[in-house]
């Protein structure tokens, strides 16, 4: 049995006779989904090849469309998700030239998914913007370590030099 992703939108209509009832629409095509469950536990400073004493320089330094690069990288590595093709600047994840969803941890990682977190804007305020980002990475199955996270939160809120647009 395969399975496979889609976006959909869901509009409430009225019921006759009262109450209300959803309807779906298809809006688009995400691919046919690979399972990955975790091959590896990696900690990923190691895997980037970071040392303990260079993590913060390295934060400080990466923009956050980098960090997201490699936190994608890192996933990928951990679940042994191997074939796959992750084109970060159209955010398009192939697998033999087609869409595919790669379900990893809670989420899905898909071109829908990266391309939420590679274009993410800032919301109203600290709160609902930290709320928005930690929602985007685990609906794209990202597991991200509290300092990296707290990085990429401070470059999308522009309390960092860096932000997440080009």
């Amino acid at each position: 049995v395969y399975r496979y992703a889609y976006a959909v939108e869901n509009r409430w209509r009225r019921k006759k006779g009262g109450g209300k009832q959803a309807r779906q629409k298809v809006k688009h095509y995400l691919g046919k989904v690979h399972s990955f469950p975790p091959a590896q536990e990696i900690a990923f400073f190691s895997f980037m090849g970071i040392e303990e004493a260079k993590k913060e320089e390295y934060l400080r330094a990466a923009t956050a469309k980098r960090l997201v690069k490699a936190l994608v990288e890192w996933e990928l590595a951990a679940h042994k998700a191997e074939g796959f093709s992750v084109d970060f600047s159209s955010g398009a994840v192939l697998k033999d030239g087609k869409p595919a969803s790669i379900a990893m941890n809670e989420g899905m990682l898909n071109t829908f998914t990266l391309r939420r977190l590679l274009v993410f804007k800032a919301g109203n305020g600290d709160e609902e913007t930290g709320y928005g980002l930690a929602k985007a990475f685990v609906e794209a199955g990202i597991r991200v370590p509290e300092d990296v996270f707290v990085s990429v939160f401070g470059k999308a809120v522009g309390t960092a030099p860096d932000t997440m647009l080009p």
